[in-house]
């Protein structure tokens, strides 16, 4: 990307909150002219957009937009005015001139924060790019994915690696159509997903919903309204037990488990004014790196992959870091889930989840006092986790007058599951704890709470009996392709046999009285390299035919209505003429090097006399270089020559033409 595509990838996201499409990009483009030196027209577009949002905004909570979208800082309806103030006085005062103020020549502490969030933008597009998924990045969901993940990025190093793995991640998951989320916990087979659009917490008539399959996913629409995402039910497929707990997640993001449950409680409660605050502030409590992305970040993908006595050193660490981070997911979820069930007893879903609502807050408060004191939180602490249980059964929507006075006892169970994760050294050790306390410990708690006394629970579940019960533990499945093997690593699952391979395509070329025509299984486009002498090679579903076909540029290439010609050229020194005589293809593209010279590309285009004839035809030069003319001939003999929507991109165009 050029530093002009930055400048305006910038002023993009200053003014969106979001990344610029392959398309936009484009338009933007347009606007600075054959020289891309013409920013009085982006200053007017920039003021008429601003404008339109002037109708029902003030400038000053526009200006606060632009700061939160830009450098990730909330500010309030005073420092905006003041800066508006600031900025008419030094002679910026539209809003054409502050946008590219801020994107071109802003000096300070939050310049990085705004390259950062523009580099991880470029990124993205690049990764759709190579993927071929341009056209995938639009509707409701896939924006706000997009910035969600823009305003996690801040200004360090750290926080850039983490965006681009964030953006790599949901390009990764982006399909046509959809986003491919997961709820993670183990992977949760069967769990209810919803957008709670009315942020009431409870999944109500007309809300977007849906249900993971049998490996913990979902597919999210793209054009599904915003809203955060929540999680419940179903069954883990690491411990074979349901799945008692609920999680959370910030709008379009494509993983939902413990720690998004976490960012998104801090969002929600007023105790981390953005995104990325609230990432850093959990990160810090758990101890988690900063190059880390919370919002994307799937631990299983690499605790679950096959290890091999060759691994470097860098994927001995990433995994490393992942079973790490893994560890304090599952501490957090356990939390969530033991405290919950032992608030809520044997009462029903919707009760469950208010209880698991308030066990979150509480949890927040946690991190909050945390970060406030620059330490962190440590699940394994009696203590700690003694004040998380009485807080979280004080609240009202959940108060629990028998969990606040044996707060300690419950806790007590809490922290014997954690320190058990603590001490884990493998995969299956860690698998083990969590089938204990996601499983019969949990039930122990609910039983517990209906006879309002938890020393049942203590007894069977703390010390030796602890330890006995993780022993005889047997998990499932770390990932569905992934058993757990007892020496404590994991080991893909033997696939079944493959299907039946489809034979190979095949490809023919023949050429016979001055017509090349094609056969053959192969589908899709047809590729025609042309060397600088004219000889053509062709290809299609990569297939390369045998036969070539010399001085192509005066044959006629039966290509059907329904395929694209793609046509790569190589020009010489002198002046050239690629003539291409495909009277029934639906589309041309051109690429390549056209070379020095006035180059003349020449589309021939035929018509029958008599009556009104009309052809549509695709014509494609953005991948050529140095081409000056593109052409169509012959001129339509009935008075009815008309060219719509006709538009070239050759680099150096000087016309299009009708011959």
């Amino acid at each position: 990307m050029s530093d002009i595509d930055t400048l305006l990838q910038k002023i993009y996201i200053l003014g969106t909150g979001t990344a610029v499409s392959s398309t936009d990009l484009v338009w933007l483009r347009s606007l600075l002219g054959a020289e891309g030196k013409d920013y009085a027209r982006v200053r007017l577009e920039i003021d008429t957009y601003m404008a339109n949002l002037e109708a029902s905004r003030s400038p000053t909570s526009l200006f606060k937009e632009l700061a939160l979208n830009g450098v990730g800082v909330v500010i309030s309806d005073a420092e905006a005015q003041a800066l508006l103030t600031e900025l008419a006085g030094a002679g910026l005062d539209t809003w054409g001139e502050i946008f590219l103020y801020v994107a071109g020549q802003m000096k300070n502490e939050y310049t990085g924060i705004l390259n950062n969030r523009a580099e991880a933008a470029k990124e993205f597009l690049e990764l759709l790019e190579s993927a071929s998924k341009s056209n995938f990045y639009q509707g409701a969901a896939t924006v706000n994915a997009v910035r969600t993940l823009l305003q996690n990025t801040g200004g360090s190093d750290q926080s850039l690696a983490a965006a681009k793995a964030g953006f790599a991640a949901l390009a990764a998951k982006l399909e046509e159509g959809s986003i491919t989320g997961s709820v993670v916990d183990g992977y949760v087979a069967g769990a209810t997903v919803f957008i709670d659009s009315n942020k009431n917490g409870r999944l109500d008539d007309g809300e977007w919903t849906t249900e993971t399959d049998a490996d913990g996913n979902y597919s999210l629409p793209a054009d599904t309204p915003p809203g955060n995402i929540i999680a419940f039910g179903g069954r883990d497929i690491l411990t074979d037990k349901p799945f008692l707990g609920v999680l959370t997640a910030p709008a379009g993001i494509t993983v939902i488990n413990p720690l998004t449950t976490l960012v998104q409680s801090l969002i929600d409660n007023g105790k981390a004014g953005t995104v990325e605050e609230a990432t850093s502030k959990v990160a810090q409590a758990l101890a988690i790196p900063g190059t880390v992305n919370l919002l994307t970040f799937d631990p299983l993908v690499l605790l679950g992959g096959e290890e091999s006595p060759d691994e470097s050193v860098e994927t001995q660490q990433a995994r490393a870091e992942a079973f790490d981070v893994y560890n304090k997911a599952l501490q957090v979820a356990t939390v969530i889930t033991q405290t919950a069930n032992a608030i809520n007893g044997q009462n029903g879903t919707d009760s469950l989840k208010q209880a698991a609502g308030s066990v979150i807050d509480a949890l927040a408060d946690a991190i909050e006092r945390s970060a406030g004191q620059g330490g962190t939180l440590n699940l394994t602490d009696l203590s700690t986790v003694t004040e998380i249980v009485r807080s979280a059964a004080s609240k009202p929507q959940s108060e629990n007058a028998v969990v606040s006075a044996q707060a300690g006892e419950v806790a007590k169970v809490i922290t014997g599951s954690n320190a058990a994760k603590e001490e884990a050294t493998t995969v299956r050790d860690l698998a083990k704890a969590a089938t204990v306390a996601q499983g019969d410990a949990t039930q122990s708690l609910i039983t517990s709470s209906s006879n309002n006394d938890f020393t049942t629970s203590v007894e069977n579940f703390t010390g030796a009996a602890l330890d006995e019960a993780i022993d005889e533990a047997d998990p499932d499945l770390l990932t569905p392709d992934v058993t757990l093997r007892e020496d404590g690593g994991a080991n893909p699952v033997t696939p079944p046999a493959p299907a039946p391979q489809p034979p190979a395509p095949t490809f023919l070329v023949a050429e016979s009285d001055g017509a090349v025509t094609f056969d053959g299984s192969a589908t899709g486009s047809i590729t025609m390299t042309v060397n600088a002498s004219g000889t053509a090679t062709f290809g299609r579903q990569g297939v390369t035919a045998s036969t070539t076909v010399s001085d192509v540029y005066n044959k006629q290439l039966d290509v059907a209505a329904s395929t694209q010609l793609n046509v790569n050229v190589t020009g010489t020194s002198s002046d050239d003429t690629f003539r291409i005589d495909a009277p029934n293809a639906g589309a041309i593209s051109f690429s390549g090097d056209a070379g020095a010279g006035v180059d003349e590309f020449v589309i021939k285009v035929d018509d029958t006399q008599g009556g009104f004839d009309q052809r549509e035809l695709k014509v494609v030069t953005t991948g050529v270089s140095d081409g000056e003319t593109l052409g169509f001939y012959p001129v339509l003999t009935d008075g009815y020559k008309t060219l719509e929507n006709s538009r070239s991109r050759l680099a150096n165009r000087r016309r299009i033409r009708g011959l």
